[in-house]
């Protein structure tokens, strides 16, 4: 018996929309483990949004977003949705996700 995964799913990569700029998200498993080592490391909230943006969407990404001056809130939502975006899944799985592993 033969399973593939079809070429289609190997070329679409999610995308994150953040106001009127859309920013490719990198969901490739070498990039979640070391942006999971990163958040191993990490030692503020803050620093934590950075490092999802920063690996799932480039330092680049990362710097145009801060350029917007975002609130706190809006922060934590993109970083929830990036997460999302990495892991295939909507973002309320993210959040459930988030939830077991803080408790």
């Amino acid at each position: 018996m033969l399973y593939e995964v079809d070429k289609v799913l190997l070329d679409v990569k999610p995308e994150v929309r953040v106001g009127d700029k859309v920013f490719l998200v990198d969901d490739r498993m070498s990039t979640f483990a070391k942006m999971n080592r990163a958040l191993a490391e990490a030692t503020t909230e803050l620093s934590e949004f950075d490092i999802v943006i920063a690996h799932g969407i480039t330092d680049e990404g990362l710097a145009e977003i801060k350029q917007m001056d975002l609130s706190f809130a809006v922060m934590n939502r993109v970083a929830l949705l990036v997460m999302a975006a990495m892991q295939g899944v909507s973002e309320e799985e993210a959040q459930r996700r988030f939830q077991s592993n803080v408790q």
